[in-house]
């Protein structure tokens, strides 16, 4: 779904995956760039935890100014409009693999 979209894999592991890509949106560009690199990024982690019962992912979405630099400033935008689509993909999914178990 997020290489579908754009996104690229930042960092990966067992329980969280990070996906960036370049903002798309000019006016956040202009708010979030700096003269250091005028290019901020989207980034969406997912943490997943896991139990004996179910797995729960929980995403967090931010913009990031001078992203991958020693000087990376995150701003986050959970509950951000444009990231409510997420949620809605995230219960499709879960819907998708519970269906499968049945």
């Amino acid at each position: 779904m997020m290489l579908n979209t754009g996104y690229n894999v930042k960092n990966s592991s067992e329980s969280l995956m990070v996906f960036e890509k370049p903002v798309q949106n000019v006016l956040a560009a202009v708010l979030y760039g700096s003269q250091y690199d005028s290019s901020p990024a989207a980034r969406v982690s997912y943490s997943i935890v896991e139990t004996d019962y179910l797995t729960r992912v929980v995403a967090s979405f931010a913009v990031v100014t001078n992203p991958g630099s020693a000087f990376e400033r995150v701003t986050p935008m959970d509950n951000n409009p444009d990231t409510r689509g997420f949620q809605m993909r995230l219960d499709e999914m879960k819907a998708f693999l519970e269906s499968r178990g049945k």
